[in-house]
C-alpha cells in the first residue's frame, strides 16, 4: 500500500509565482529583480505561517508547544522587520524618487489592515504557556487576520513590476538603500530573524529562480545553522526548509 505523502508549506495558502511577468533575463530591469526578490521574500512568510498551520494542531507536549510558539514570535517579529525596512525606507525612497505622492499609499494602507490581528498573534504567542495552548484558540487569531495580510503580499509586487519605465541605476540605489538597513539593523533578534527566514526559503522554488534569495555571504547558513540556530534548534526544527534552502518534512505536519 503506498503510503500518503505529508503536507508541505507550499500550502494551504497558495505560494505567489512569477509565470505571468518573469523575464527570460531577471536583471533586464531593476524593476524585474525586485519584483522576484519580493516574491521571495513573501513566499518565506506564507511558508512560514503554512507550517503553523499544518503542525499548530498535531502540538501537545509542553516542550514542543514551547518550541512551537516560539517560532510562532519569530514569524511576527520577521513579518514585523520586514514591512519597518519597507515603510522606513522603500516606500518613502520611491514615492520621493517618482514624485507620486500616492505611488505607495494602498500597499501602507494594506498594512494597517492586518496590523491589529498581527499584534493579537504576536500576544498569544509570546503571553501563553504551553499548557494553556489551544489550536482552536490561535486558529481563530489567524483566521481573522491572515486573509488581509496574503491579499497585501499578492498586490505589493504588481506595484513594484509598475517601476519598468523608471531609471534602473535609480531603482538599484533605492532597493540597496533597503536591503541594507534589513540586513545591517541594529536590532537584537535579528540572529533570530535570519534563522527564521532562511528555514522558510526554498532556493529550489520554480526551478531555482530564487537560488541566491536571500543574498547573504555564502558562509551565514553555516553560522546560522551550527552557531546562531542552537539556542532556538527546536523551534528551527519545525521550519519546512534546511538552512540550505532545501525542502524538508516537517515534525509535526
Amino acid at each position: 500500500m503506498a503510503t500518503e505523502q505529508k503536507p508541505w508549506a507550499d500550502g494551504p495558502l497558495p505560494l505567489l509565482d512569477t509565470t505571468s511577468w518573469k523575464s527570460t533575463d531577471a536583471k533586464e530591469h531593476m524593476s524585474i529583480q525586485m519584483g522576484l526578490e519580493m516574491v521571495a521574500a513573501h513566499n518565506g512568510m506564507i511558508r512560514g505561517m503554512n507550517a503553523i498551520c499544518l503542525q499548530g494542531p498535531n502540538i501537545h507536549d509542553p516542550q514542543d508547544v514551547a518550541d512551537f510558539l516560539f517560532f510562532c514570535q519569530m514569524w511576527c517579529v520577521s513579518l514585523e522587520h520586514h514591512h519597518d525596512s519597507e515603510e522606513k525606507f522603500l516606500f518613502p525612497d520611491l514615492t520621493a524618487y517618482t514624485g507620486k505622492p500616492d505611488l505607495m499609499s494602498e500597499n501602507i494602507e494594506q498594512h494597517k489592515t492586518f496590523h491589529d490581528g498581527l499584534d493579537a498573534f504576536q500576544n498569544y504567542a509570546s503571553e501563553t504557556a504551553p499548557e494553556q495552548y489551544r489550536w482552536e484558540d490561535m486558529k481563530k487569531i489567524i483566521d481573522a487576520f491572515v486573509p488581509s495580510l496574503y491579499a497585501h503580499l499578492e498586490a505589493e509586487v504588481p506595484t513594484l513590476l509598475a517601476l519598468r519605465d523608471y531609471d534602473n541605476a535609480e531603482l538599484k540605489k533605492i532597493w540597496k538603500r533597503t536591503e541594507d538597513y534589513a540586513k545591517d539593523n541594529k536590532d537584537p533578534r535579528m540572529k533570530d530573524i535570519i534563522c527564521f527566514a532562511i528555514g522558510n526559503i526554498d532556493r529550489t522554488h520554480e526551478d531555482g529562480l530564487h537560488k541566491n534569495f536571500p543574498p547573504f555571504p555564502f558562509f551565514v547558513p553555516y553560522v546560522a545553522h551550527y552557531l546562531w540556530g542552537r539556542k532556538h534548534s527546536g523551534s528551527w526544527r519545525l521550519s519546512p526548509c534546511d538552512a540550505w534552502g532545501q525542502p524538508r518534512s516537517m515534525p509535526f505536519a
